[in-house]
């Protein structure tokens, strides 16, 4: 028996190794430019992250680099900067640097003298401080700490692994095999591998293995394993010799101590009593993806946790499912609940994650960590990987958990937020997280105002903010105040002399009336004065005969938005009317500058009594301001006032009204109480006809609004032909949208004053300028100026400028509200094509589960006579609409088949869908009417009969006797009349007996 193995045969086995790696040096550097550090070299690095359980991942100046964490012994983190040894450069992957921190190593290298020079063959100690795939990088401390590779296999033959047992830092002995200056030193262990394909050394591993293979394992099953490793945020476990899996941080015990990692208990060759409750899937580099593009290795998922080895009950880790394991978990949790999870890892952006359990991670915005502010800036060295954390749910939405440790988002809650932009006349844009943002307005920027409060905030300052608006489902705004008063125990009504000049208004009830306050401008009207910010939600307007003593001519400029002024309350009910009259302002009581001394004396007590106890001050964004006004910049500000105008102020931001001591009564307001009256009127029959019950009450309420919408509708028409009747000049146009700025009826009319004059240039800008002034909240009135813009478009523009209007609408309105709007005025026009674009582009695509779309596509197809285009229609819709919506659909396209297509064909679809729901009440009504509305009678009986022949309910029966009397009293004669009304009787009386 012969064999011609290299190992056999070769004279020189070890040469084998250093040559293949020679090979593999040789093809990569004539490849790959070889610029860059070589081994040796001591550089200054900074830990960037954490890749994964391996590695850190590090920069050399703008070259990335990896160091292993098993040659670490003491753990890093993000942010450090470290001086390092560089080990490799791994060219093959796009340049990547392989380098050491151990502060042994490079102190080392550092002391290390003049290199030595090594011959061929001599055997050296060496410490092993690299293991990559294909070599290992050693370091020879007895030749002035030189590096040099040795090949993971000796032989080309060699199929397996060689040296898999050797790790990072042990010692080995290796030999010299090439030692050429300024090329790599090339080595090779000096005890060969050992010899792991014969067949005895097989034997005698599968006698120690166990016999369990992966498919003997079962869920909910108890096992003994070995910990093989511990990894940061997981033990790597053995089961047999072909069953491998890992125990997850989370899975490791019920009660974890905070701040503690609960896998530093553990440690290799520990024997552990688990469960099994999942399967992992994990692809592996053991095959080549040419010939195995689907092999995936399969691990085992256990538990530790005392409360799931006893329990019965199997709850399986589904990894490749987070999505669904995440919205399982979000279910579950409430805002606000106590949650308990291991820092898993940081990033740049800001976040900490934290995993809740193997399939599931949550997010920690780095501003929610603490409330100490020195903490918060400080947040990555704070936390390590694998660290037990107690946090609160801070909010679930979008399908993404984020936490808090510094508790909910509600009302009086104190957080640290970043300052993203300075908003003038606004106040200040805060982050409180990555995706929620908050105001704070100027009353709420300092508790003693200032002329200038936006100049000390800069971007991504870190300020202390209380929430004084927290968001709710249906309103995401959340309104913040940076007054120390609110965030600061320590600063109450006076500190150490300072005092809090302006006092927290939160309502109008809040002020006195004669005294006098200060307040930021909001905004100027030419009709209606200007209109002042006080508090929180609380305005109120200084009428033009309010402004000053004297008379101004041009005020509109001395009171840009923003600007501080004072004003003196004239009342606050209904409402707040102000004066800045100087004269005003100097008999009115300063309510700002009042002390009480007990008060104050009581709250330096407070402060001296808890002056080691309070942990929140000291960090406050605005130390360097006193507050306190002199004496002279309050008459210098009253003089600048005493030559301004009048001004009223209303809790409510109105301008309908110039004078408040008029009481006018609107066109509206008439036509619309005598609309609602005789609604009233009618009630009141209904009323008298029939008992009340809860059902006709809900009916009386409905057709009370639906009558109040078809009577505002009548009112808006009538006031758009008295507007622009009684409107002549432009002057006049700006009198009326001054005095009614979201009156989309007025922006109108201007508007068509503009096309009137031929300036259509001047009608766009108006639209602009509308849907800047209309409030935000009053949807429909600027959805009536957009449809006024598309017509504009429509008649005086480009199909191209119109689809741009149409998208800047959408962006900002409901976008079918738009588009259906957009369609209407096509259609209007008679623009078939452009109509057909919209619906098979956007309507019919975008809102295709829209009953609205499709039908009113088929009433516009129909008005086109293009019949067959419709019939397909209702196939396409009847397959994309929701099964719920098919028969309102269907007796849509019925009813337009009766006015404008064949009437067969829609007493076809009738009777179809009746033939399915016959109980159907409003269905057999709508079929009855279009039958009526044919003047075919002879047809419209024999269908009253079918109606009367029905086995109904006897509510519904009376329905079709009325309309059967009702029609013959209308088209038939006595005797007929007489027929029918016996039959009614006998149905009645029979149901009677019964």
């Amino acid at each position: 028996v012969g064999s011609l193995k290299h190992m056999d045969v070769g004279n020189e086995p070890s040469m084998t190794g250093a040559k293949l790696l020679e090979g593999y040096f040789k093809e990569l550097g004539t490849v790959v430019d070889t610029d860059h550090q070589p081994a040796g070299t001591i550089v200054e690095c900074n830990i960037v992250s954490v890749s994964d359980e391996k590695w850190y991942v590090v920069k050399v100046g703008e070259v990335p680099g990896m160091v292993d964490k098993s040659c670490v012994e003491s753990e890093l983190k993000v942010g450090d900067s470290r001086k390092g040894v560089v080990l490799d450069y791994d060219q093959a992957n796009g340049g990547l640097y392989y380098l050491s921190v151990e502060p042994g190593l490079v102190k080392s290298v550092e002391e290390s003298g003049k290199k030595k020079k090594l011959s061929v063959g001599t055997e050296l100690s060496a410490t092993v401080v690299l293991v990559t795939g294909d070599y290992f990088v050693v370091v020879i401390p007895d030749a002035a700490h030189r590096f040099g590779y040795v090949h993971r296999r000796d032989h080309v033959s060699d199929l397996g692994d060689s040296y898999k047992s050797i790790k990072c830092g042990d010692e080995q002995k290796v030999i010299i095999n090439r030692a050429k200056k300024g090329k790599r030193l090339l080595l090779s262990f000096a005890s060969p591998a050992p010899d792991t394909s014969s067949s005895q050394h097989r034997k005698r591993k599968r006698s120690e293995d166990q016999d369990i293979k992966f498919e003997d394992i079962k869920l909910g099953e108890v096992y003994t394993v070995t910990v093989k490793s511990v990894k940061s945020l997981q033990l790597n476990v053995q089961l047999s010799r072909k069953v491998n899996g890992r125990v997850h941080v989370t899975e490791i015990t019920d009660s974890p101590e905070p701040s503690s990692n609960p896998l530093k208990e553990y440690k290799h060759g520990d024997s552990l009593e688990v469960k099994l409750i999942g399967f992992r899937h994990s692809k592996t580099h053991r095959y080549l993806p040419i010939t195995r593009t689907d092999y995936v290795r399969s691990m085992g998922e256990f538990s530790l946790r005392e409360s799931v080895i006893k329990s019965s009950a199997v709850r399986e880790i589904k990894e490749n499912e987070k999505v669904d394991e995440t919205k399982d978990l979000i279910s579950s949790l409430i805002v606000g609940q106590q949650i308990t999870g291991y820092v898993k890892s940081f990033d740049s952006a800001g976040f900490l994650w934290i995993s809740l359990t193997p399939g599931v991670e949550a997010r920690l915005w780095h501003t929610l960590t603490s409330n100490d502010k020195e903490e918060v800036e400080k947040w990555t060295e704070r936390f390590s990987v694998g660290q037990c954390i107690t946090a609160t749910v801070f909010s679930t939405r979008d399908n993404k958990i984020d936490l808090s440790l510094v508790g909910p988002l509600t009302a009086d809650a104190k957080f640290w937020c970043l300052v993203k932009a300075t908003l003038p006349a606004i106040g200040v844009k805060l982050q409180v997280t990555a995706r929620d943002f908050g105001i704070a307005p100027l009353t709420e920027l300092n508790d003693n105002y200032s002329k200038d409060p936006l100049s000390k905030f800069h971007e991504n300052d870190l300020v202390q903010c209380v929430v004084v608006e927290a968001p709710t489902e249906g309103n995401r705004r959340i309104t913040l105040s940076l007054r120390k008063s609110r965030t600061s125990q320590r600063w109450k009504k006076a500190v150490g002399g300072r005092k809090v000049v302006n006092q927290v208004i939160s309502k109008p009830e809040d002020l006195e009336v004669d005294s006098v306050y200060s307040g930021y401008v909001k905004s100027t009207s030419a009709t209606a004065g200007v209109f002042v910010s006080l508090g929180y939600n609380v305005y109120g307007r200084v009428l033009m005969k309010n402004m000053s003593d004297n008379f101004l001519k041009n005020w509109e400029p001395m009171f840009p938005p923003g600007k501080l002024v004072k004003v003196f309350v004239l009342q606050t009910d209904p409402k707040v009317e102000l004066s800045m009259k100087l004269s005003d302002l100097k008999k009115g009581t300063p309510k700002e500058e009042e002390q009480d001394q007990e008060e104050v004396q009581r709250c330096l007590d407070d402060i001296l009594l808890a002056k080691y106890q309070d942990s929140d001050g000291g960090s406050d964004q605005d130390d360097g301001e006193t507050g306190e006004v002199e004496e002279s910049d309050e008459e210098d500000e009253v003089r600048e006032v005493e030559d301004a105008p009048k001004i009223v102020f209303s809790s409510k931001k109105s301008a309908d009204s110039v004078n408040p001591d008029q009481e006018s009564v609107s066109l509206r307001e008439v036509l619309v109480e005598e609309k609602m009256s005789d609604t009233e009127e009618e009630e009141d029959e209904v009323k008298t006809e029939e008992p009340e019950t809860k059902k006709g009450k809900s009916f009386l309420k409905r057709e009370k609004k639906r009558k109040k919408e078809e009577a505002e509708e009548e009112i808006r028409k009538i006031e758009m032909k008295s507007n622009s009747s009684a409107l002549e000049t432009e002057d006049d146009f700006e009198r009326e949208v001054a005095s009614k700025p979201d009156s989309g009826a007025s922006w109108v009319c201007y508007m068509a004053y503009w096309l009137g004059l031929g300036n259509v240039d001047k009608a766009r800008l108006t639209a602009k300028r509308a849907l800047d002034t209309i409030n935000y909240r009053l949807e429909e009135e600027k959805l009536n100026v957009w449809s006024a813009l598309f017509n504009l478009e429509n008649s005086f523009g480009t199909h191209e400028g119109l689809m741009r209007v149409c998208k800047e609408a959408a962006a900002v309105n409901d976008s079918k509200t738009v588009f259906l709007r957009l369609a209407a005025v096509l259609d209007k026009s008679k623009k078939h094509q452009e109509l057909d674009e919209v619906y098979s582009s956007v309507l019919l695509k975008k809102y295709k589960k829209s009953r609205k779309v499709w039908c009113n596509y088929c009433s516009s197809l129909a008005s086109q006579q293009r019949l067959e285009e419709m019939r397909e229609l209702l196939t396409k819709a009847l397959k994309s609409l929701p099964k719920d919506k098919h028969i309102r659909t269907i007796c849509h396209f019925a009813q337009t088949e009766y006015k404008q297509g064949d009437p067969n064909r829609g007493s076809t679809m009738f009777e179809n869908v009746l033939t399915t729901y016959p109980h159907r009440l409003d269905l057999w009504a709508v079929y009855l009417d279009k039958t009526i509305a044919l003047n075919d009678h002879e047809q419209s009986r024999l269908l009253l009969d079918r109606m009367i022949g029905l086995k109904l309910p006897i509510k519904k029966m009376k329905f079709f006797f009325k309309r059967y009397i009702d029609f013959e009293t209308l088209y038939g004669d006595e005797a007929r009349l007489k027929t029918i009304r016996e039959k009614a009787q006998n149905f009645l009386s029979s149901n009677q007996e019964d």
